[in-house]
C-alpha cells in the first residue's frame, strides 16, 4: 500500500509539472511570436521591443523620464517573462514571476502610455501566467 501511495504522489506531481511546462512554453511563445504592442500598423513582439530598446538605449536614456521608465520596465519584463517561461516546470515560481511582472508592466503601461494598443501576446502572457499560478497553488494544496 505504501508503494502505491508513493506512486500516486509521483504521478500527480508529474501531471502538474507537465501542465506547468506546457504553460511555460505558452509564455515563451507569446513573448517571442505573438504581437505584444504595435508601432503604427506594424505589430511588435516583446522580443522585438527589447531588441529596439537595447539598440537605441543611448537615445532613449536622454529622453523624458516617462519614456525611460517605460522602456526599462519593458526590457525587464522581457527578461523576467523569459525566465518565467523557462522555469515553467516549477509552476508556482513561474506563475508568481509572470503575474508580478505583468502587473508591474500593466500599471506602468497604463500610467505612462494610456493610449497603448496592446496585441494578443500581452493577453496570452496574462492568461498563461495566471493559469500557471493556479496550477502551482493547486499542486501545493492538493
Amino acid at each position: 500500500m505504501l508503494v502505491n501511495d508513493q506512486f500516486m504522489r509521483i504521478e500527480k506531481w508529474d501531471r502538474y509539472r507537465v501542465l506547468g511546462f506546457s504553460l511555460g512554453l505558452a509564455i515563451l511563445g507569446s513573448v517571442f511570436l505573438l504581437p505584444f504592442t504595435y508601432r503604427g500598423a506594424r505589430p511588435l513582439t516583446l522580443y522585438e521591443v527589447a531588441g529596439i530598446i537595447a539598440e537605441f538605449w543611448q537615445e532613449i536614456s536622454q529622453s523624458a523620464s516617462q519614456t525611460v521608465a517605460l522602456n526599462c520596465v519593458l526590457g525587464a519584463a522581457f527578461v523576467l517573462l523569459v525566465f518565467a517561461g523557462l522555469v515553467g516546470a516549477i509552476p508556482l515560481i513561474s506563475g508568481l514571476t509572470g503575474v508580478s511582472t505583468m502587473a508591474v508592466t500593466s500599471s506602468v503601461l497604463f500610467l505612462t502610455w494610456p493610449q497603448a494598443v496592446l496585441g494578443s501576446g500581452y493577453y496570452v502572457v496574462w492568461i498563461a501566467s495566471l493559469a500557471t499560478l493556479c496550477v502551482g497553488v493547486w499542486r501545493r494544496y492538493s
